[in-house]
């Protein structure tokens, strides 16, 4: 409001009444309060008329070129016409529907902005608006913050969308040349350019781990950078769900071997077929088998798979691994979050897997729940939608 900011020079003593105090903070109020009175005419229409104004009030108007004495003075003649034609759309609201009105204005040309708060005092027939109270506050600073927080924002946004098509072009180029780098590994391997001796033999095997590596982790930054763009879009087809969770255990069998660890797949009865992309929920399964698998050294890894009207498909994988307390499952959620132990320091990958998959979830309409306990293991569930359902009726032969 621009006020003064020098002290009160009159304190309440500690009996003073309550006019006395409704006036002091009427008078010393930093904020500017106007007092309007609704004048009717015969003919239906209003008039606003300034009853009483405080210092802070005035001392604003007077900012504004209006000077004299404002009492009792229609505010068309107190207020600037600039700040008039605002106002009195906002007074005739607050009459009309009897409701607190807050709305703010800024001065011509980029000046000073203020808030107001329209209050509506009824009468005593209890229905009609015989006065406004009118509060008044400078929110210039708030409004140079709010500008300079919205200018940040626009500016992480601009530079999120940069990162994010950095990442999407450079994983382009990156499994262009990768592709070849296993294809010419593999045709290497199969013996086509040549007998390979027992060394040679295991220095292309260590390229192609190491390719297939790289490529998995180029191929997780390209899933994010696609759904972080909003560019991800699933291909959907009606699949068999324990067909996928089959494939999966197949294909992560020898790492599960390779461990001495047990590998199950267990799929309830009655098992319906899903509307969904196939690809990505199989890669689903894949990172919560390869991440069990990671983080277990005995016992072994369950995958279940369910189905239930009410709750939908439920996919868990459960493992006898070295588990998470509570702060560390949310780590784990993280984007490229890793728990850092002895143990997982020395574990290959980026902390991406259980983000996308969790992503992958919510696109098709569900969600990755994670539960586990310190040296006893871990479950990581993922819930999809009944609604994915393809139902038989048996009776009638139909599918809903």
């Amino acid at each position: 409001m621009g006020s003064s900011n020098s002290a009160s020079r009159v304190s309440p003593s500690a009996d003073a009444d309550a006019g006395e105090l409704e006036r002091l903070f009427f008078r010393h109020s930093k904020d500017g309060m106007l007092l309007v009175r609704v004048v009717r005419g015969e003919d239906g229409s209003e008039r606003f008329v300034l009853q009483a104004e405080n210092p802070a009030a005035k001392e604003r108007l007077n900012s504004l070129g209006q000077t004299g004495d404002f009492h009792s003075r229609d505010i068309e003649a107190v207020f600037p016409a600039w700040l008039h034609k605002h106002a009195l759309i906002h007074y005739r609201a607050c009459v009309s529907s009897r409701e607190v009105r807050r709305y703010e204005i800024q001065q011509p040309n980029g000046g000073m902005t203020h808030e107001s708060i329209a209050t509506p005092v009824i009468g005593a027939d209890g229905k009609t608006v015989d006065y406004i109270i009118v509060v008044m506050r400078d929110i210039a600073d708030r409004v140079i913050q709010e500008r300079k927080l919205n200018s940040a924002l626009a500016k992480a946004e601009e530079a999120n969308r940069s990162k994010t098509e950095f990442f999407a072009s450079m994983s382009h180029e990156l499994r262009t040349p990768l592709n070849a780098i296993l294809g010419f590994s593999e045709l290497m391997e199969s013996g086509i350019g040549g007998a390979l001796n027992e060394r040679h033999r295991q220095y292309i095997e260590y390229i192609r781990g190491s390719g297939q590596h790289l490529l998995r982790i180029i191929s997780d930054i390209l899933d994010l950078s696609k759904i972080e763009a909003g560019h991800f879009k699933l291909h959907e087809a009606m699949v068999s769900v324990a067909e996928l969770g089959q494939d999966c255990v197949q294909m992560v069998h020898e790492r599960a071997h390779r461990k001495s660890l047990s590998l199950e797949l267990i799929v309830a009865p009655g098992m319906p077929q899903m509307t969904a992309d196939p690809v990505r929920i199989k890669q689903i399964l894949l990172n919560l088998l390869s991440n069990a698998i990671k983080f277990t050294e005995k016992g072994g890894i369950i995958l279940r798979m369910s189905f239930e009207p009410e709750t939908g498909f439920v996919l868990s994988v459960t493992d006898t691994g070295r588990g998470m307390a509570m702060d560390e499952l949310e780590t784990a959620m993280e984007l490229f979050g890793q728990v850092e132990d002895a143990y997982t320091r020395n574990a290959e990958g980026t902390g991406l897997g259980l983000p996308i998959t969790r992503h992958l979830a919510e696109l098709h309409g569900g969600i990755l729940t994670l539960t586990s306990r310190k040296e006893l293991g871990t479950c990581a569930t993922v819930t999809l939608p009944a609604s994915r359902a393809f139902l038989t009726d048996r009776k009638n032969g139909t599918v809903c």
